[in-house]
Order: C-alpha cells, then sequence, then structure tokens
C-alpha cells in the first residue's frame, strides 16, 4: 500500500496505487488508485493533504485503465488511457473532472489512438501523447499519425506534432509507442522524453514549432529517468537515477541549455531529505518538487 506524506499530514492509498504514478501539477499531489477496474479514482492533494477526489465513470466500459493524471492550474483533473468494454474491444480516452468535480466530460479518440501521457495547461487545453496502431491488433504502426496531440477544453483537436514515423526514426518502436516517459508543460510548451538509455527530447512551443534535442548522459543501460519538468520560467530539468550492479548509487539532476543543445548537471543539496529523493514529479512556479521515500513513505520535498 503507498503512503503520502504531505505538508504534515499521511494519507494512505488502494493497493492499486504506485510511488511512480505521483505527479505535482496545478499546485496538488495528484495520483489514482483502483486502476484497471470499472471505476478508477484520481486524487488531488493541496499542500495541506485535502484531498478532492473523482470517480472515473466512462459509459460502457468494463475496464478502465489510466495511464497518466494531472491537474491544471484551476483546479479541474485530467486523465488518459485506455476503456476496455466487455466485448472487449478497446478505445482511447481523456477523462476531465470539473474543479468543484460536479461535472465530468469523456472524450473519445478517433481510430486506435491509444493517449499514455497526459499535461493540463492554464487555458484548460490538454496535451496527450500517445501512439495509433493501424488495426487493434498493433501489430502494423500507423507511420503518418501524430503522436502528440492537443485538445481545448471542449475536447476539440487543435494541434498534432511528431509524426510516429519521425519519432521512430530516433526511438525505438517498443519505447515510443510505450507509456514510459514523461509530458511535461508550461504556459508556453510542452515537453516529451522517453525513460530508456538514449533519450531524446521534443519540444513543442505555444505557436506550434517543434523542436529536437539529445537525451540525458545515460551511464549504464540499467539507469533510469524518473523526471521531466518545465517550470514556469521555461526551464527544463530531468532527474536520472544511476544505477550499479542493481542498486540506485547516484542521482543527478540536469537543465537543458537550448541556445547550445547541451544538458548541464546541477548540484543537488546534499542535506536531507535530498538524499533520498526518487522522483522528480513535477514544479511549482520556478521550483522542482521531488517524491522521497523513506520507510514506506513517499514524502513530497521542494527545491528552491
Amino acid at each position: 500500500m503507498l503512503r503520502i506524506y504531505c505538508s504534515g499530514h499521511i494519507c494512505d492509498f488502494g493497493d492499486n496505487a504506485r510511488d511512480w504514478n505521483l505527479n505535482w501539477s496545478g499546485n496538488a499531489l495528484v495520483t489514482f488508485d483502483k486502476n484497471g477496474t470499472q471505476h478508477p479514482v484520481l486524487h488531488a492533494f493541496n499542500e495541506e493533504g485535502t484531498d478532492s477526489p473523482a470517480l472515473i465513470d466512462i459509459p460502457e466500459a468494463a475496464i478502465v485503465n489510466i495511464g497518466n493524471a494531472a491537474q491544471s492550474a484551476d483546479g479541474s483533473l485530467g486523465a488518459c488511457g485506455i476503456a476496455i468494454d466487455t466485448a472487449g474491444h478497446k478505445a482511447g480516452f481523456i477523462y476531465t473532472v470539473s474543479s468543484d468535480r460536479s461535472s465530468s466530460h469523456v472524450i473519445r479518440m478517433s481510430g486506435f489512438y491509444y493517449p499514455r501521457l497526459v499535461a493540463m495547461m492554464p487555458d484548460g487545453s490538454i496535451w496527450v501523447k500517445g501512439w495509433e496502431p493501424r488495426d487493434s491488433a498493433g501489430s502494423l504502426v500507423k507511420e503518418e499519425a501524430p503522436m502528440i496531440r492537443h485538445f481545448d477544453a471542449a475536447g476539440t483537436l487543435i494541434g498534432q506534432f511528431l509524426s510516429q514515423r519521425t519519432v521512430m526514426r530516433v526511438v525505438p518502436r517498443h519505447i515510443a509507442t510505450s507509456g514510459l516517459g514523461f509530458l511535461a508543460a508550461s504556459p508556453t510548451r510542452v515537453g516529451w522524453i522517453q525513460s530508456y538509455s538514449h533519450p531524446v527530447y521534443f519540444e513543442i512551443s505555444q505557436g506550434g514549432t517543434t523542436a529536437q534535442y539529445p537525451g540525458l548522459p545515460m551511464a549504464e543501460t540499467g539507469d533510469t529517468l524518473s523526471g521531466l519538468v518545465i517550470t514556469d520560467g521555461d526551464d527544463v530539468y530531468a532527474y536520472r537515477l544511476e544505477y550499479v550492479a542493481g542498486e540506485s548509487r547516484r542521482k543527478h539532476l540536469y537543465t537543458l541549455d537550448r541556445d547550445l543543445r547541451k544538458w548541464n548537471e546541477v548540484v543537488m543539496p546534499k542535506e536531507s531529505p535530498f538524499r533520498d529523493v526518487s522522483v522528480l514529479i513535477g514544479a511549482q512556479g520556478r521550483a522542482l518538487v521531488f517524491a522521497t521515500t523513506n520507510i514506506g513513505v513517499s514524502q513530497v520535498v521542494t527545491l528552491k
């Protein structure tokens, strides 16, 4: 069972909750449990530790698998994933809930597009990263299909970027089509990076310009990318755990220099609780927010 410590409060989750589902967005700690059931539950804890949950209810769905969830600056929640009916038919979806949790909206994806990662913008629009095969079996990739899509608050598609053909020239298919990675957003841009040994960072500006940058220097194939954020100042940070003989030995925080197209390492504080941080889960303004695990409790800490 996952336990979260946030501003003096300890909160218990169901057995389906996992600490890698944590996302700090919209000034709240967002996670979910009961995933893979008919009605998963989204949770959003404010800085005082008060939860504002939302039950997901998708008509005709027998199983709902959430890939990712986030909160907007206005307090509305968004989640994406795959819904499966009693006949076994799959469909991608985005699910949004109003800030007062009184209303919800299901945005059904066209074709076989399956969103894996979600980011909420201050204007209520929604970014998702997913993939689209040519059929339900998923054996053939629809190469011309865009992987990253932008929807307005009403669910209308207003932008689509990065064809699967373009991405798979530099990222292996099994990584590009998975949910292994991070989608981060600021008011002016969105970025996506994969969690594997040779990640590539893609960024899309508010005007629709797409840029591609080299990935982080990963020392070993077993190293793990465990977070990506874009602050309100548009600074990009990524966090890497270095493994030696299967054990985490060092933690590396990087920031992107867009002009020089390189990642520069940032010195982390040596004092506790930063010695134990395991995941970079978001940003609040220009501050970075981490989760640190200590005796089974995930604690939220902030690096100004």
